[in-house]
């Protein structure tokens, strides 16, 4: 937009968001990497974060400076941006459907970087085309990477990435050695240390 040489008018429609700050994230799995980005959200854009796990109790989430919610739809409810962070099992599959879409508000909106499975994405695209939903940005997809007949990348209120939220040669490199290490590990007679690997 800004090389396009054409005249920008000031705060234009396309443009125009709105803060973090005051709005409500809500957790939707509370692992060590959804701690970490609602630590983000409170300290770094002064949201309040609430959450939902079946092992979250309140003790826990008071410690993590996370609101306690005793249920899904507690979380879906109270959210501005709803964020998934669980893993895709039997329990956590097709989690996020028509039901659990409509339980949101209307101004809020969904965030998927754990994995595709656990969004219906059929349900994800009437949500968003009939507006039970503001808007939605997904990292991971059912069929990935997400081809162009995905209905919804079409959507103008969706975001789609290719699952490329940790493609850095940091996170890549910590992922390599990771592997090595569980290898020797596991060749040594021991556990692995991270089982989901």
């Amino acid at each position: 937009l800004v090389t396009s040489g054409a005249p920008i008018q000031n705060a234009p429609p396309e443009l125009f968001g709105h803060e973090l700050a005051g709005k409500t994230i809500g957790l939707v799995g509370t692992g060590d990497i959804a701690r970490r980005a609602g630590r983000i959200f409170r300290e770094g854009f002064r949201a309040k974060v609430i959450g939902y796990s079946p092992s979250l109790t309140p003790e826990k989430a008071a410690g993590w400076g996370i609101g306690y919610c005793a249920c899904l739809s507690e979380v879906l409810e109270r959210s501005d941006v709803v964020s998934i962070g669980v893993r895709l099992n039997d329990q956590t599959r097709g989690l996020i459907d028509a039901a659990a879409l409509h339980r949101m508000k209307p101004t809020a909106v969904l965030i998927n970087t754990a994995r595709g499975g656990v969004v219906d994405e059929a349900a994800l695209y009437q949500a968003l085309s009939c507006g039970t939903i503001a808007g939605a940005a997904c990292d991971v997809f059912l069929r990935e990477p997400p081809t162009p007949d995905n209905p919804l990348v079409g959507l103008p209120n969706f975001i789609a990435t290719p699952h490329l939220g940790a493609n850095t040669d940091e996170a890549l490199r910590r992922v390599g050695m990771t592997l090595v290490e569980e290898l020797f590990r596991v060749m040594d007679g021991a556990a692995p240390a991270s089982p989901c690997i």
